[in-house]
């Protein structure tokens, strides 16, 4: 059903799980196989087998084109079968060539959407569970604003209303006395100082609201990432 799989294709699936997408600048981040022969063989029969979707976007300032990656449904279902976890617990792209229909009708695009915010995103996010292995803390779960099937995404509830930070990170301790740590995490899209200030005192007013510990039923207290 799903043929010759590698370890490194099931690690590279598992990644793709955990951020949902993935660039060959992050490939490069972690070290991931080379820019040329090695990545190809990483991700031919996953592509070929349809467990993982690959978009082409164009770059910036006539750079050419980035390839983004996505982990498609039967890559979430072999991942389900042999971690013996829940699918819905997976980050995918559940909708055919990462592409659902909108409420007007017109198509739109879950990889190519916010592309460049969503790469950067994806490696602070690997930068930070790198910083991680230096410490005595684990990441214990994640969510990304970008998920938008099941329980999985950011959305907190704040006056009535609700908004999406970019990502809340959960962090446990190896000991079991150690404290749950809970990060809100903003990456801010560009250097407007009124529109950042205008995030951060959002910030503030949800952590006195409590709308994390509201959301996810716990009295512990959580930190900004910006």
């Amino acid at each position: 059903m799903y043929g010759t799989i590698t370890q490194q294709q099931v690690n590279f699936l598992r990644l793709l799980a955990k951020t949902g997408f993935l660039t060959n600048l992050h490939l490069k981040q972690l070290n991931f196989g080379s820019p040329n022969a090695s990545r190809h063989f990483l991700t031919k029969n996953l592509l070929d087998s349809k467990m993982i979707g690959r978009v082409m976007i164009s770059a910036n300032f006539g750079t050419g084109r980035k390839v983004m990656y996505y982990l498609a449904k039967k890559g979430a279902e072999f991942l389900a079968e042999t971690d013996c976890i829940d699918i819905a617990e997976i980050a995918y792209a559940p909708y055919k060539g990462g592409i659902y229909t909108a409420k007007d009708g017109g198509a739109v695009s879950l990889v190519r959407s916010d592309f460049i915010h969503k790469e950067r995103y994806i490696s602070f996010f690997l930068a930070f569970e790198k910083f991680l292995q230096e410490t005595d803390y684990l990441l214990q779960d994640c969510r990304h604003y970008y998920q938008l099937s099941g329980n999985k995404g950011t959305s907190l509830t704040l006056q009535n209303r609700n908004f999406r930070p970019d990502g809340i990170w959960f962090c446990s301790g190896v000991q079991p006395e150690s404290p749950l740590y809970i990060y809100v995490v903003e990456v801010h899209r560009h250097s407007n100082r009124k529109h950042i200030i205008k995030q951060l005192l959002q910030q503030v007013e949800a952590i006195q609201a409590k709308s994390v510990q509201n959301r996810f039923q716990t009295q512990e207290q959580h930190f900004v990432l910006s």
